[in-house]
This record gives structure tokens, sequence and C-alpha cells, in this order.
């Protein structure tokens, strides 16, 4: 209760984050914004979604409904005969937020207008609901028509960091020699590990401000890395917008933390600042 009302107040935790954490450890009842997040990610690849006017006023239980969709025992059900007219439901719901075309103070209350009878005439009257789950992968804004260019595989943190010793240099080293045991008789889990264990060290390394200190710092440091490294943060969906975010839902176990490839993108950033701030010649 106390974490839970510390960062509630001081705003540090989004709704996502929130609703992740009272779920967890607080055994609270899952809410329907993360009832949708578990199902399809649309929320934690829409950072523009994580919002409380969009979790209290389009993805509450009454406009779910109106929506064509349900989300009773934890499960996500759809009226839609098919996954493509349910996705097409929250595609045109990530459209509006994020053109501003609904907010608190334009449009506020009128989801429903404003998805139009083309789309919402799909779905099925009555109380016909099957089971819809649809988990999206990272992207960027708009359709791509050229081949995404990957940037070339790259180890946790990238290039070996010379820090001062202590605690931040010790936990370092250790993720460091836990991710090069991959594969060595541990399971796949092992990747949500290393990426709780990044959350663990930036506060540590930053103090009780670390998530303002990464997202301040998030540009400076990005400018110091490599195209490659570069091209992996941007194939891997990793931006200031939602660095936090992705740290935060990893801590928890949370979402995509087995994502590996994408805990190594959080980490070269991580990486750069931890120089910066702990280098030895710093």
């Amino acid at each position: 209760e106390h974490v839970d009302r510390k960062h509630g107040d001081s705003g540090s935790w989004k709704p996502l984050e929130r609703d992740i954490f009272k779920h967890k450890h607080m055994k609270e009842k899952k809410s329907p914004f993360l009832v949708i997040e578990e199902h399809t990610g649309f929320i934690s690849n829409n950072p523009e979604l994580n919002r409380g006017f969009v979790k209290n006023e389009i993805f509450d239980s009454t406009n779910l409904h109106k929506m064509g969709f349900s989300t009773t025992g934890n499960k996500l059900k759809s009226q839609y005969d098919n996954d493509s007219d349910a996705k097409a439901v929250f595609d045109k719901i990530v459209h509006l937020v994020k053109e501003e075309e609904i907010t608190t103070r334009k449009n506020r209350g009128k989801i429903i207008e404003l998805l139009g009878n083309s789309i919402l005439d799909k779905k099925k009257e009555g109380n016909d609901f099957r089971d819809f789950s649809l988990k999206i992968q990272p992207t960027r804004a708009g359709t791509r028509k050229t081949r995404i260019t990957r940037g070339k595989e790259h180890t946790l943190f990238g290039s070996k960091l010379s820090l001062e010793s202590g605690s931040v240099n010790n936990i370092y080293s250790d993720l460091l020699r836990l991710y090069k045991q991959k594969g060595n008789g541990y399971s796949q889990d092992l990747h949500m590990i290393i990426r709780m264990g990044i959350r663990l060290l930036c506060e540590l390394a930053f103090g009780d401000q670390w998530d303002r200190k990464v997202r301040d710092e998030f540009d400076s440091a990005k400018r110091e890395l490599s195209e490659d490294e570069k091209t992996t943060l941007s194939s891997q969906g990793v931006e200031q917008s939602n660095i936090i975010q992705l740290l935060q839902s990893g801590a928890h176990a949370y979402t995509s933390s087995g994502n590996i490839e994408q805990t190594i993108a959080i980490s070269l950033i991580i990486g750069k600042l931890l120089e910066i701030e702990h280098g030895r010649n710093q």
C-alpha cells in the first residue's frame, strides 16, 4: 500500500503499470485495461493509449460492451466473426487517440460515435462472444513498405563497461555473467530475471528519481551509440517515450519481459548512462 500510494501520488506510474502492480502485489481483480493488454499488447505497443482517460472512458466495461467486447473472467471476448474485424476497432482507437481526435477536451465521451457504423456494424448482436487474443509485435508509426533493417547482434549492455567499484559494478557484472549463461541449463524465463535486474540496476545507479534520469538523458545517451546500436533500438521499438514503461512492465515479469532482443536494446541505453554516471574515468 505504501509503494502504491507513493507512485500514485508522484505520478511516476502510468495506468497500466499501476494496474499490473495492484493485481500482482495487492491481489486486486484485473481491470479491463489490463485484460486488454494481456490479450492484445495494444497498450504497451502504443504508449499514447496508456492514459487515464483512455482507461476510464474508452476501455471501461460499458464502452467495451458497446464496441462488442467483454473482459469477463479475465478473458477478452469479442462479438466479431473474425479477428481482423475485432482488431480494426483497436486500430481505429489508436488512430483517434494518436491524432487527438478524442481527448479530455475534444469529443470526450464520444468514442462510439467516432468509431462509426462501418466498423461497429460488423459485430453480432446478443450474447454471442468468442475468445479474442492478438499479440501485436512492437511497431513504428505508419505502415512500412520496405524491409526493416536490423542491426548486428549485440551483447547485453553493448561493449564491456568500465565502472567504478561498488554495488553498481557488482550488479552489472552479475547480470552480464548471467546473460552469458543463457541456454546453459537455464529456462527461457531467465530473460525475465535479466530484465528485472536492469530495472534494479537503474534504481541503484540513479536513485529514487531513476525514471526521470533515464528519460531526460535518453537522447544524449543515444547520440553516443553506434549506428548499429541505434538501429537495434529502432527495430525493437525502444524510444524515450516508452523506455520507462518497458522497464516498469518488465520488472513485474509481465508483457514483453521475455523478449531478449528488446531487453538487449534497452540495456544499450542503460549501459551508456552507466558509463556517463559511474564510469571510472568520470
